[in-house]
């Protein structure tokens, strides 16, 4: 025990503001879409789960997010690449469900795709797959060399 608390993982005095500020808020973000989306669907006449269950998520989920933003802000306060992650996420997430581009990206999927000028179906799969493929490597690599703590040097691979 620290400082006379019986949860080991708390240290009193110490906890920085700002990232239970910024848990704070996304806990609220998450309960108000998820209220939000249950509203959309009920007016649209779709099947929602019952009262106790959908309240019971909601609580879940702010718990979960408000211990883990306890635990950030007793150990050293929120990291910068966690709050970069939650940028591009959202980010992501505007763009595929906002925009006309992101309802192509979801309307294509994997389905067999149209003549696109003068690509084929394989050659435009295969590039869709080499992509993913070199950012899922040079991720990992990247992850490698901040875990050793040298410098992040990226070289464009040869096709």
């Amino acid at each position: 025990m620290r400082g006379g608390c019986p949860l080991c993982w708390v240290r009193p005095g110490k906890l920085d503001v700002l990232t239970l500020v910024l848990g704070g808020l996304a806990a609220v973000g998450v309960a108000a879409q998820l209220i939000r989306s249950r509203i959309s669907r009920e007016k649209q006449g779709f099947p929602v789960e019952g009262p106790v269950s959908f309240w019971a998520k909601i609580i879940v989920a702010v718990v979960a997010i408000m211990a883990l933003c306890w635990q950030l802000a007793s150990y050293s306060g929120m990291p910068v690449i966690l709050i970069i992650l939650a940028v591009l996420i959202l980010a992501y997430t505007f763009v595929l469900n906002r925009t006309v581009f992101g309802r192509h990206v979801y309307a294509i999927g994997r389905q067999p795709l149209l003549r696109c000028d003068e690509w084929r179906q394989d050659e435009a799969r295969q590039l869709h797959d080499l992509r993913q493929h070199r950012h899922a490597g040079s991720t990992g690599r990247c992850g490698e060399h901040l875990t050793r703590g040298e410098r992040c040097r990226f070289r464009r691979p040869e096709l």
